[in-house]
């Protein structure tokens, strides 16, 4: 089962088929200009960046998945660090213990 956000998660950045896509078999990448390094692009259009085969979305997949699991390694550590933060009567107890 796949899930998608509900958000629209193509407005911005989209993967979509080559034109020639049977025979090539290759997908392009498309931002929106705003978002790329293209000078004199149309802000609000997508552009192509970039034509990636099927092994190269996978390494784009694992990538973003490292990516994303950094950064919500990250978050969980900032939460669980931000919870002793706000209760230091508590840390202070327990080095009073020790």
């Amino acid at each position: 089962m796949e899930v998608y956000p509900d958000w629209n998660f193509r407005e911005n950045i989209a993967i979509h088929p080559c034109e020639c896509n049977k025979k090539c078999g290759n997908y392009v990448l498309y931002v929106k200009a705003c978002m790329a390094h293209v000078r004199n692009a149309p802000e609000q259009e997508l552009i192509d960046i970039a034509s990636w085969d099927q092994s190269d979305l996978y390494d784009l997949f694992a990538n973003i998945d490292e990516v994303l699991s950094v950064e919500y390694k990250r978050d969980e550590l900032e939460k669980s660090f931000n919870k002793k933060i706000k209760n230091p009567k508590k840390i202070n107890k327990k080095k009073e213990e020790n």
